[in-house]
């Protein structure tokens, strides 16, 4: 009788090793069909990882791993086509295990945080963890359910609930349909001001885009010759394209600027009336002003041609006293070479007709900003066009194709997040004032822009204005006497 107790209590352990192991055993595979189905397998990676295995198995260099480890009786005499699957699929199996092992470890994390500051609801059930994925770099989203706890108790909570996690909280999402909240958060600190002042002598046409998390990003002209800042209203659009002004202005005295605000706010207000900078009021005087830069990139394309240059960097090589000169054949047009930035502020207040704009002003202006998106570059005329919707009615395809450098700032929503960046993550983004990210190429990143109060720029430009539009205390390098308490 009692053998047969025992026997039973054997059973039963064994039953139970053997459901701990089955369960661990799965734990990976499901960490893969579930970065399947979310999108963040790292496929580059893991091709690459599979690619080396693949060339070991070529070259039989595995035989000598097994070896070395004194498994070579397990070591297959052929190379069959199981084995070669089970090793070429090596890499994705040994991702799905690193993202097990962290899963575990986050949730053992978060139920020791959760418990250690309370955060329970009314009948002591914890939140519970649902998933943990990377956003960026440096960013995650981590999923709750609520457990029947609200948004606002999780932010009351939040200073706890990061010192016990050792992470850095950015916002708290809310989902009362699912009942889950989305934890967006770091390891690292991301500030939530940068001031001009961290940051000086620029040459131009270089400019600071913002400070991520573990560095100042830097970008020119040069570089991205194009810009587009998109993001809903509030959330820094106005602040950068002012502070991108300014920064290029006072550092290249020679620099020429068209800003076209047919909205008529006060950023643009602030520029009206400088030297070098054209401000058109009405949508008949922009296009003017867009004719009168197009025929100076037809003088300017032969100028670089007379001078055997195919850009305007290879113009600013050439000494001055051998530059080649052209004749001012065509009228109202700029003589000689320097670069030019056209700002379109609100790209649905130009593109789209009605309210005092006509179909064809609409036209002309897209065929110009056309133009000059595609052939600016060389002749040193660049756009930069903010707009809060970035869909194909308020702004032209062609123009947006060429526009090499975006800045968004948070998005309503997936669909305008996905049209401006090609994914959602800009509905992740915390509205923090001058948060925004960053896409160069295929390269996306989280950075605090920089805020330039109307004061600083009062202080930067001066009362007096020189011929050039820059104050005589700021005219060797205004950027380095920005105060960043005034």
């Amino acid at each position: 009788m009692r053998k047969s107790y025992q026997e039973e209590i054997n059973r039963g352990d064994v039953f139970s090793r053997f459901t701990w192991a089955l369960k661990n055993l799965t734990k990976p595979v499901q960490e893969i069909i579930r970065g399947i189905t979310r999108k963040t397998i790292p496929w580059n990676r893991v091709v690459m990882g599979a690619v080396l295995v693949q060339g070991l198995l070529v070259f039989r260099l595995d035989e000598s791993l097994f070896r070395v480890f004194g498994l070579a009786f397990l070591y297959p005499s052929k190379h069959s086509l199981l084995y070669f699957t089970l090793m070429s699929s090596s890499p994705l199996l040994l991702w799905g295990i690193g993202e097990a092992l962290r899963r575990e470890r986050v949730t053992k994390a978060l139920i020791h945080a959760l418990e250690a500051i309370g955060l329970k609801n009314s009948v002591g059930k914890l939140p519970t963890f649902i998933f943990d994925l990377p956003l960026d770099k440096w960013t995650r989203k981590l999923r709750l359910s609520r457990a029947g706890i609200t948004a606002q108790t999780f932010e009351q909570n939040k200073g706890a609930l990061e010192g016990a996690m050792s992470i850095f909280i950015d916002e708290f999402r809310e989902d009362r349909l699912k009942g889950t909240i989305d934890v967006i958060y770091s390891t690292i600190k991301m500030p939530e001001t940068f001031k001009v002042s961290d940051y000086c002598d620029l040459k131009p046409p270089t400019f600071v885009v913002g400070v991520t998390r573990s560095k100042v990003i830097k970008s020119s002209l040069i570089e991205n010759p194009h810009l587009l800042i998109a993001g809903q209203s509030g959330g820094g659009k106005s602040t950068f394209t002012r502070q991108l002004i300014a920064t290029l202005y006072l550092n290249d005295p020679e620099m020429k600027f068209t800003i076209i605000d047919l909205k008529g706010t006060v950023e643009s207000q602030f520029f009206e009336g400088r030297e070098r900078i054209d401000v058109p009021q009405e949508m008949g005087e922009a296009v003017e002003s867009l004719e009168k830069l197009s025929r100076t990139m037809e003088y300017r394309l032969k100028l670089l041609k007379k001078n055997s240059c195919k850009d305007i960097l290879d113009y600013f090589k050439i000494p001055k006293a051998e530059r080649q000169s052209l004749d001012l054949d065509v009228r109202g047009i700029e003589g000689g070479l320097c670069r030019h930035l056209i700002v379109v502020d609100e790209a649905a207040e130009m593109f789209l007709s009605g309210e005092g704009r006509s179909t064809a002003e609409v036209n002309s202006a897209k065929a110009v900003l056309s133009r000059v998106a595609r052939q600016g570059r060389a002749v040193g005329i660049h756009l930069v066009v903010a707009t809060q919707r970035p869909d194909a009615r308020a702004l032209d395809t062609q123009i947006k194709a060429n526009l090499t450098g975006v800045l968004c700032f948070p998005m309503a929503n997936d669909a305008s997040s996905i049209l401006v960046l090609g994914n959602g993550r800009a509905t992740d983004l915390p509205f923090i004032p001058g948060r925004a990210l960053w896409k160069q190429g295929r390269e996306l990143q989280e950075v605090q822009t920089p805020l330039l109060s109307t004061k600083e720029m009062l202080s930067l430009f001066g009362d007096e204005k020189r011929p050039n539009g820059i104050s005589k205390h700021h005219q060797k390098n205004p950027l380095n006497k920005l105060n960043p308490e005034q």
